[in-house]
């Protein structure tokens, strides 16, 4: 029998490595809430959301402090496990994680080589920042999975130019600005650089 080659042996001791680590927190968090101020802004537009309150801090108290799609996920969700499940919200993203993981390697793969998207996913599973923060309830893991396909399907679309492809990546970025408004002013800058020299 063929022995697995070295870079599928070290994706799949990651996968699994990371797995068991992730496991391992999700069962030492299941009492713990949100700890910081970002955790419950989110937590509390997410609560109002579920009642029926709207994007705001309660009745009556409306705020765009912060992008919508993240609070609104969380909402989703809990309208299947109940308002204030913290650790749905930790699987889901652990899911999230993983999912992440695949696009890492299918952007090796077609930058590079098969051998470096196995080692990049591995190394993205594995990376002690990107495993942590899965279990707080931030942006962070919505955000990079949006920005990672959004560059994927750039990539595709450059190597073979579709519509459909196009305005998927247009739909990733879109949806990652709604997440994180660290993105907001790439967005201008785009479409004046479009109409300067796009008609060239």
């Amino acid at each position: 029998m063929t022995s697995l080659p070295a870079d599928r042996k070290f994706l799949v001791l990651a996968l699994f490595v990371g797995l068991l680590v992730r496991i391992a927190a999700l069962l030492q968090t299941g009492a713990l809430g949100p700890q910081i101020v970002d955790e419950q802004h989110y937590i509390r537009l997410a609560t109002s959301l579920s009642a029926g309150h709207g994007f705001g801090w309660g009745p009556g108290d409306l705020t765009s402090i912060r992008p919508p799609l993240y609070p609104a996920l969380i909402s989703g969700l809990w309208t299947v496990t109940g308002v204030g499940n913290f650790q749905a919200v930790r699987v889901v993203q652990m899911l999230l994680a993983l999912l992440n993981t695949w696009l890492v390697y299918q952007l090796g793969r077609r930058v590079f080589s098969p051998t470096v998207g196995r080692y990049a996913a591995a190394l993205f599973w594995l990376y002690p920042s990107l495993v942590v923060v899965n279990f707080f309830l931030l942006t962070e893991t919505l955000f990079t999975l949006l920005l990672t396909l959004f560059v994927l399907l750039t990539v595709m679309t450059v190597d073979r130019p579709r519509v459909a492809t196009a305005l998927a990546a247009g739909v990733a970025l879109g949806l990652a600005a709604l997440t994180r408004s660290i993105l907001w002013p790439v967005l201008t800058p785009a479409h004046f650089l479009h109409d300067l020299f796009g008609s060239r």
